[in-house]
C-alpha cells in the first residue's frame, strides 16, 4: 500500500506585487538574486500538488493551479534567459526579464481570483435559470387554477381569483395577483 503526499504551497503575497512598481535593481547581483527567487518560486508553484494563496484561504481549484503553473513555467524560463544575460552584462535585457517576470507573478497570483470570479458567475448564471424555470412553472400552474375558475364563474375579479389560488397553494396573493391574466375566451366557454 502506497502512502502519496501531497506537496502543499503557502504563499503570502507581498503587498507591492500588484502595483507593479519600479524595480530597485540596480547590480548584477541583485538582478542575480531577483531571478534566483523567480525561479524558486516558479519551482515551488510546479511541484504544488495543493496551492494555498494565504494562511486561512481555501486551496486553489485544480484548473487554476494548472494555469498557474503555466504561468510558472514561463516564469522559470525568464529568470533562466535573465541570468544568462546579467552574466554577459547587459543590464537592459537583464531588467527586460525583471518586469517580465513581475508581470507574470501578477498575472499568476490574480489567476485564482479570477478563476473564482468565473466560477461565481457561473454558478449565478446557471441558479437564475433553474430559478427562472421554477417560476415559469408556479406561473404556469397559477394560470391554469385561475382559468378552470374562471370557467364556473367568468364575471369574477383577478383579485378574487388570486386570494382563491393563494389560499389553495399557499403561494402569496400579490405575486399571484400579478402574474395571472384573464383570458376572455376561456371565461366564456
Amino acid at each position: 500500500m502506497h502512502s502519496y503526499s501531497s506537496k502543499t504551497f503557502i504563499y503570502s503575497i507581498p503587498g507591492d506585487l500588484h502595483l507593479i512598481a519600479r524595480l530597485r535593481l540596480k547590480t548584477p547581483l541583485e538582478f542575480r538574486d531577483y531571478f534566483d527567487e523567480s525561479e524558486n518560486l516558479a519551482k515551488e508553484v510546479l511541484e504544488a500538488d495543493e496551492f494555498y494563496m494565504q494562511h486561512g484561504r481555501r486551496a486553489v481549484r485544480h484548473e487554476a493551479l494548472e494555469r498557474m503553473k503555466k504561468i510558472a513555467l514561463q516564469i522559470r524560463n525568464a529568470a533562466r534567459t535573465g541570468k544568462k544575460v546579467v552574466n554577459k552584462e547587459n543590464n537592459g535585457e537583464a531588467e527586460v526579464c525583471a518586469y517580465r517576470i513581475l508581470h507574470l507573478k501578477a498575472e499568476m497570483f490574480s489567476e485564482p481570483d479570477r478563476s473564482r470570479g468565473v466560477s461565481m458567475l457561473k454558478n449565478v448564471s446557471e441558479g437564475g435559470k433553474s430559478k427562472a424555470a421554477l417560476s415559469k412553472e408556479k406561473h404556469t400552474v397559477w394560470q391554469n387554477l385561475a382559468d378552470e375558475y374562471w370557467q364556473k364563474r367568468p364575471k369574477a375579479k383577478i383579485r378574487q381569483v388570486a386570494e382563491k389560488i393563494s389560499i389553495e397553494t399557499g403561494d402569496k396573493f400579490n405575486t399571484i395577483r400579478l402574474v395571472i391574466k384573464k383570458n376572455k375566451e376561456t371565461a366564456e366557454a
